[in-house]
């Protein structure tokens, strides 16, 4: 008899010995970033159920997680449904997690059901996921952001591109305030506002940080044609501090992160309409010009512009001599915007009104130093 019960024993240590876990969630807690893809190594078993064929990542996006405790993971680049209007719902990152044995568990938010990933190997920095017919490379982040690096408002533009992407400007500001311009292939289209944490600012802040704002180029670009351009300005003391632009996701993966996650925030707040008496159309994809050069702005910049003046600017009959006109390749025939950096009149079809911004934009922004010389 207990010879019987030993071998029970035995046999329990065996099995649950067998079905424990291989890893444990306190070794994969952190921030992992995609490195590379190898091939031709030992592939799922395609018979098992439990397994996809591959990563299943979007190919335009740089994969990478971050594992936040035992039970919750960021997914960075987000999850998507596409839904009746041709257009895909934003899901968010957030999602959970689970290790099982040797598999990585992930709740895929889109479809609805447990996505399994083979972890093939996982040490202090380095984690491997079997991924089709070879494995998927993720190597540990530490990020060293500065404590001290604070911004008071984060702006981030959409163009449009040969297809359908979203035309869209979205301003946060550490004061709670989100500003949304809603132009095309957007689900809400018009001028909204909306409210945000203090929480909510710091943690896109902290997501762009990891980007290395000051470090970043003013502009990254792609070798191809008829793609979208995001531009991203920080502010602060309603002074720009830097702009970014990016054609084609050629960014640095953080600041690719980070932007995509900010660009469809409206999508998750209650949106309240507003009735701005200036029109906002006009501040999409202008520049400044006078007779002999022309001073680009990045889209964000341009919106930046706007919420000047639709928050401070008063209508003034105040005399000024214009020094630049803008231009916009959408503006209808007799539209134009005349302005010295501080006087702004806006020439409609029926009206032209002035404003003064009361104190001059060109010049605190620096803009009159970008100046390129007309052909």
């Amino acid at each position: 008899m207990n010879n019987r019960i030993v071998y029970l024993l035995f046999c329990v240590i065996i099995l649950y010995s067998c079905t424990s876990n291989k890893y444990e969630t306190k070794d994969i807690t952190g921030q992992w970033k995609f490195i590379k893809h190898e091939s031709n190594q030992p592939q799922l078993d395609e018979s098992d159920p439990e397994y996809i064929p591959d990563s299943g990542f979007e190919d335009y996006f740089v994969p990478g997680f971050h594992f936040i405790n035992e039970k919750d993971v960021s997914y960075k680049i987000g999850f998507y449904r596409t839904n009746g209007k041709g257009r895909k719902d934003y899901l968010g990152t957030r999602t959970t997690y689970r290790i099982i044995g040797d598999s990585l568990k992930m709740y895929h938010k889109a479809d609805g059901k447990w996505n399994a990933y083979k972890i093939l190997s996982l040490t202090k920095d380095t984690l491997k996921l079997v991924a089709g017919n070879g494995y998927d490379t993720y190597a540990k982040l530490t990020y060293q952001t500065d404590a001290i690096e604070h911004y008071d408002k984060i702006i981030m533009s959409s163009s449009g591109c040969y297809g359908s992407c979203p035309i869209l400007s979205i301003s946060i500001d550490n004061a709670g305030t989100m500003l949304f311009s809603g132009i095309e292939y957007t689900d809400k289209t018009g001028l909204y506002k909306a409210q945000v944490s203090l929480q909510e600012f710091k943690n896109f802040e902290e997501n762009f940080k990891q980007s290395a704002i000051k470090d970043l180029k003013n502009h990254y670009a792609a070798s191809w044609t008829d793609d979208q351009t995001i531009s991203v300005t920080f502010v602060r003391n309603d002074t720009i501090v830097k702009s970014v632009s990016d054609y084609g996701r050629h960014a640095p993966t953080e600041f690719i992160w980070a932007y995509n996650d900010l660009s469809y925030l409206y999508l998750r707040k209650k949106l309240e309409k507003i009735n701005a008496s200036i029109p906002f159309y006009f501040f999409g994809d202008i520049y400044f010009a006078d007779k002999k050069h022309y001073y680009p702005m990045y889209e964000s910049e341009v919106f930046f512009l706007f919420q000047e003046l639709m928050m401070k600017a008063t209508v003034s009959d105040q005399k000024f001599k214009p020094l630049y006109f803008t231009t916009d390749y959408f503006w209808e025939e007799g539209e134009k915007m005349y302005t010295d950096g501080r006087f702004y009149q806006i020439k409609l079809e029926n009206e032209t009104v002035l404003y003064d911004l009361g104190y001059n934009f060109i010049t605190r922004n620096n803009i009159e130093q970008r100046k390129i010389l007309k052909e």
